[in-house]
């Protein structure tokens, strides 16, 4: 059969097909189940949109499981809750709204701010409510970030999927922390979108609420102020920056109207003096040079002359994109019209592939009829291979084209504009970084203040793809090293050195790597030559002693051991932390140290020989304190009488501690048995609080009786102490948790001892009865005297005391408001409680009392138990 004459009308020359019909599925497949397709999700900055929702999905997954399985953190959200709860109680003054950690140093939309999570977290209790809160802030801010991103259409997608996944103190700024750095941050970033949208008031008035959150957002100002003005003009950016004053001036009226000058100062205090402690950027720094005016002024100085250099180019990028803008607006009706040519012109082609359909049928029709000779079907098959090997060879020259179906759609003409976002970012994100490189200190929370700008900076560079990970990564690993250290301050430095330079265009490929090269060198060599050198104890100490007894200079040490001159100066600076050894060391060659160390041990063999004389035991501890004493005496620095010491000095004269005398004394004094655990202290105290729980503790004190544990001459009795027959009681009362002692009653044989002629106050209670007992006279007033406390201060307080026939056969006489009196045996829990408390007590009377005695001693003074 004759092929049709259709072939031959177009301009290719092909047979002609039937055209398929495409289901979804097939569609879809054919379009984004594909290699390329796969390379654009990761590569394309035109896919970001699509990517976008991905990583905002993930981050959301995240976060949850971070505030669900990492401990949250406390570091300002209560004092940011105490601040608020001051201001909603009606204090104004902004000097007198203070925190665990200090005074209010933020404007007046932080406290507004804070108040509402004060009200939503229940007075700022529930931790986890606010954690939620800011996952919200969190996802708000990212969304706001990948929407500037889009536009500008400048980073790759995995770019932003790597930095913001792996960023471990951005998660614990916003999550574990509850700063309110992200706050600020994300009002800055709305009025940056509101700006590119050209909704300028919108953006000036949300620009103006993160000032109110925190001072740090003027920084972006510079770069702000020219975008005003290049896009405004002088009057439309007086127009905005009126706005934001009357914002600041609303927002602050309560505070100005009642209290200006300690608003103005609280709030906007640019004179803060940071903790050296807390800094980032500057630990290799002494804290008096960090803390000192001179390098603040020449900060700021440094500041103003990058600004000043930067301005230049910046105003240049803001007026192509403020032309661009206005070309958009001009082009923006053309485009509309040639599109809606361009889909009349598809209509008709549409209709046009139609009526070779209808032809075909008729062609078909007349085939019947139509009956070529043999002439003609030879002339019709010669002229069609003529024709297809005319159209081969085009083929060969050309390169074949794909030129999609007509029935695909109509061909769109657009233009994205919203590239030129890229000239507007630029000059904003460059001046706030200009500002964090020249700050005067950065603590760990500001990284969130330039942390999404970091990706744009760094793909604004010509570097090379593995030089800016780089970078990324060494800024992370600076941010995260806690506390900072010299080596993460110095490659800090580096790196923002390293973007400051590669925002310069430098032309020519050798340049550009002669650039990579030395910032690998600021970032790597630079910090590994200045990073802290260990040197051991012992080689620090040779350094101090060659220094200062042999007079060696500091060059020559360094040289010696192979370390920086820094280091050396570093160890001689910290010398008093090997002066000890030193001495110690040294205690053989120097005559002097030999002679007051040998001075030191005299008087403590004396000492001890004049204790002895007058029947006084000596404790080990006393000894040693009394060793201290004669060591600043005698000028032996850096003496410690350690357990080591102690032996050699009792071994030299021939003494040593006498054996421990049993506690059986103390158990007799008290009156206590061998305690058991029949009783349940949490079953006591289930009903009352620990502050309102008190134990009354009576127990016989011998106050002329020497302490247990002694230390005499070998082969010498050991004195147990005169006239230890002599004895008061002691009546103990304090709450089980130790906040509330309430004062000693003593119990003397004498109504008015003459020890207590020139006295007319006493710091406790003196009760006299003819054996110094507690009987249950005394016990009763004293008991009632409590209670009329305790009742005026409208507490219910238990009262344990030890259940003894004495006491419970009068318990029926005593009428209490406010005490609950409860008795235990001797043999229960209260038994144990009772002795660990009277031999406490009984130790530090002890120890005073053998300090006064020895004192009076070596004053040749009797010692008066008066």
């Amino acid at each position: 059969m004759a092929p049709s004459y259709q072939k031959l009308s177009g301009k290719t020359v092909s047979p002609p097909f039937r055209k398929e019909p495409q289901t979804l599925l097939g569609k879809i497949k054919r379009e984004y189940l594909n290699l390329t397709f796969a390379k654009s999700l990761i590569f394309d900055p035109a896919r970001l949109p699509l990517v976008a929702v991905v990583i905002l999905a993930i981050d959301f997954v995240l976060n949850v499981l971070i505030v669900q399985n990492v401990p949250y953190t406390e570091i300002d959200w209560k004092a940011y809750m105490q601040e608020c709860e001051g201001f909603l109680n009606g204090t104004t003054d902004y000097s007198q709204l203070r925190g665990d950690t200090g005074p209010l140093v933020y404007p007046a939309g932080f406290v507004y701010i804070y108040s509402v999570f004060y009200f939503l977290t229940s007075h700022g209790t529930n931790i986890r409510l606010a954690q939620y809160l800011f996952i919200v802030i969190y996802l708000l801010q990212q969304t706001l970030v990948l929407r500037l991103y889009c536009k500008s259409r400048k980073i790759p997608p995995y770019v932003m999927v790597i930095t913001m996944f792996t960023s471990y103190r951005i998660h614990s700024i916003y999550l574990l922390r509850l700063f309110n750095d992200p706050i600020a941050i994300l009002l800055l970033n709305a009025a940056l979108n509101a700006y590119i949208d050209g909704r300028w008031t919108l953006g000036s008035i949300l620009l103006s609420l993160g000032v109110s959150v925190k001072m740090n957002i003027l920084l972006f100002a510079p770069g702000i102020l020219l975008l005003f003005i290049t896009n405004l003009g002088w009057m439309g950016t007086l127009r905005q920056l009126t706005v934001c004053g009357v914002i600041q001036l609303l927002l602050g009226a309560p505070f100005l109207l009642t209290y200006p000058w300690a608003y103005l100062k609280g709030s906007f205090d640019l004179g803060r003096v940071f903790e050296h402690k807390w800094t980032v950027n500057y630990r290799f720094l002494e804290p008096a040079i960090f803390e000192s005016k001179m390098f603040h002024l020449a900060l700021l100085a440094l500041h103003l002359g990058l600004l000043a250099l930067f301005t230049s180019p910046c105003y240049k990028y803001l007026q192509n994109y403020c032309r661009l803008r206005n070309l958009e607006m001009m082009l923006a009706p053309q485009i509309a019209a040639q599109n809606r040519v361009e889909k009349e012109q598809a209509a008709k082609q549409q209709q046009q592939q139609q009526q070779p359909q209808k032809q075909r049928q008729i062609v078909g029709k007349r085939k019947e009829e139509e009956k070529l000779s043999v002439e003609q079907e030879k002339f019709l098959k010669s002229f069609e291979k003529g024709i297809k090997q005319m159209a081969e060879k085009e083929k060969q020259k050309s390169t074949p084209e794909t030129v999609e179906p007509a029935a695909a759609g109509p061909n769109k003409f657009s233009i994205h504009f919203d590239r030129s976002t890229q000239l507007a970012l630029l000059p904003i994100f460059l001046s706030n970084f200009i500002g964090i490189v020249c700050a005067r200190s950065l603590h760990y929370q500001f990284y969130v203040w330039y942390f999404h700008s970091l990706p744009y900076l760094t793909w604004y560079t010509e570097y090379g793809t593995s030089l800016k990970f780089l970078l990324l990564l060494l800024i992370e690993f600076c941010w995260n090293t806690y506390p900072s250290t010299v080596l993460s301050s110095l490659t800090l430095h580096g790196c923002h050195l390293a973007l400051f330079a590669g925002t310069i265009d430098f032309p020519g490929k050798k340049r550009r790597e002669r650039i990579e090269r030395t910032i690998l060198f600021s970032v790597f060599v630079i910090p590994m030559a200045t990073q802290e050198y260990k040197l051991s104890a012992s080689q620090s100490l040779a350094i101090v002693e060659r220094i200062d007894r042999f007079g060696a200079s500091v060059k020559d040490v360094a040289k010696e051991y192979r370390v920086p001159v820094r280091a050396i100066r570093e160890v001689y600076r910290n010398k008093d932390k090997y002066s000890g050894r030193s001495y110690r060391k040294r205690n053989l060659s120097d005559p002097a140290y030999r002679a007051n160390r040998q001075r030191l041990e005299h008087a403590m063999r004396l000492s001890i020989q004049l204790a002895h004389d007058n029947n006084v035991s000596l404790t080990s501890s006393w000894v040693k304190s009394k060793a201290h004493e004669f060591a600043k005496l005698f000028n032996v620095p850096h003496f410690k009488a350690r357990g080591g010491w102690y032996q050699k000095f009792w071994k030299q004269p021939k003494i040593a501690p006498a054996a421990e005398k049993s506690e059986s004394a103390i158990m007799a004094e008290c009156d206590s048995v061998n305690a058991s655990t029949e009783c349940d202290p949490l079953h006591l105290l289930s009903q009352y609080r620990a502050k309102n729980t008190f134990f009354l503790v009576p127990f016989g004190l011998f106050y002329k009786c020497t302490p247990e544990a002694v230390s005499s001459y070998r082969r010498k009795t050991c004195p147990n102490g005169g006239l230890a027959d002599e004895r008061v009681t002691i009546l103990c009362t304090a709450s089980t948790d130790g906040s509330e002692k309430l004062p000693l009653m003593v119990i003397g044989n004498a109504k008015t001892p003459s020890s207590f002629g020139n006295i007319k106050s006493l710091p406790v209670l003196y009760r006299c009865n003819l054996c110094s007992w507690l009987c249950w006279t005394v016990l009763r007033n004293y008991i009632e005297q409590l209670d009329k406390i305790f009742q005026r201060a409208n507490r219910n307080v238990l009262l344990v005391i030890e259940d003894t026939p004495a006491f419970v056969n009068h318990e029926k006489d005593i009428q209490l408001n406010a005490i609950k009196l409860l008795y235990l045996k001797p043999d229960s829990c209260f038994g144990k409680l009772q002795f660990c408390f009277i031999k406490r007590l009984k130790q530090h009377y002890r120890q005073d009392l053998l300090n006064q005695n020895m004192e009076s001693m070596e004053e040749e003074k009797g010692f008066n138990w008066k």
